[in-house]
C-alpha cells in the first residue's frame, strides 16, 4: 500500500486560491525527483497537501489498475489530484498554481514570464539527461553524465543567472523554475562538497533557495 502522509497544516489562504487541498502522487524516492519540486513549491507557498508515496516495487500494479485507466493514460507520475481532477506534467502544474496564486512564482511582465518558461524548458532538458544516466543499467553512464552534461549545463545556467543579477532567474523573486533547477542540481549530487565550485551564481542560487524560511523548516523536518 502507498504511504499516505497527512496534510502538513490546516488549509491556508493559498489553498483557497488554488481551489483546495491537493494530493500529490509520487514515488517514495527520498528527496529526489520531479515530485520533490512540487513539495518544495507547496511548502514555500504554504499550500497544505496530502503526500501519497508509492514504492518502486508496488507502483507497476497501481499504474496498471488505477493510474493509467483513471488518472493519467501515460502512466507517469507525479500527478496532483485536486477536486476530482488529475493534473499531470509537473512544470505545467507549477505554472497553473503560480497563476492561481495571483502570478506569484512567475514573471511579472511578458518578457520575464517568457524568461521563466525558457529556463524551465532548459531545466527539463537537463533533467532528462540526468534521468537517462541515473537509471541506466550501465553505471558508467552516470559518470559520463557528470563529466560531460553537468559542466555544460552549469555554464549555461551560470550565464543565464547573470541576466537579472540573481540570486534567482528573474532577480530577487523566486519562480517555479528556480525550484526545478535546484532539484536537478540536488539530484545530481552537486550540492555536496565542491560540486558548484567555479560557479558563484549557481552557488548563490542554491544558498538563497535553501535559506528561505519555509524551505528551511521543511528541510529541518525531513
Amino acid at each position: 500500500m502507498p504511504t499516505v502522509l497527512p496534510p502538513i497544516s490546516e488549509p491556508t489562504a493559498a489553498n483557497e486560491k488554488i481551489g483546495g487541498v491537493p494530493i500529490l502522487h509520487y514515488f517514495d524516492f527520498g528527496s529526489k525527483g520531479r515530485g520533490e519540486v512540487l513539495r518544495l513549491f507547496f511548502y514555500d507557498a504554504e499550500i497544505s497537501f496530502i503526500d501519497k508515496r508509492y514504492t518502486f516495487q508496488e507502483f507497476p500494479e497501481y499504474q496498471k489498475s488505477i493510474i493509467v485507466p483513471k488518472m493519467n493514460p501515460t502512466g507517469s507520475i507525479p500527478i496532483v489530484e485536486l477536486n476530482d481532477e488529475f493534473l499531470t506534467q509537473s512544470a505545467p502544474v507549477l505554472r497553473l498554481f503560480s497563476y492561481r496564486l495571483d502570478g506569484a512564482y512567475n514573471g511579472t511582465t511578458p518578457e520575464t514570464t517568457y524568461w521563466v518558461d525558457a529556463m524551465a524548458d532548459i531545466v527539463i532538458d537537463f533533467r532528462a539527461l540526468f534521468a537517462k544516466a541515473y537509471f541506466a543499467e550501465d553505471k558508467t553512464e552516470f559518470e559520463e553524465h557528470l563529466k560531460k552534461d553537468v559542466p555544460k549545463y552549469l555554464v549555461v545556467f551560470e550565464k543565464h543567472l547573470k541576466k537579472y543579477g540573481g540570486p534567482f532567474f528573474i532577480g530577487k523573486e523566486i519562480t517555479y523554475a528556480d525550484f526545478m533547477l535546484w532539484q536537478v542540481i540536488h539530484d545530481d549530487g552537486l550540492l555536496k562538497g565542491n560540486g558548484l565550485d567555479g560557479y558563484p551564481l549557481m552557488q548563490m542560487h542554491a544558498n538563497a533557495l535553501m535559506k528561505r524560511p519555509n524551505i528551511k523548516k521543511y528541510f529541518a523536518s525531513d
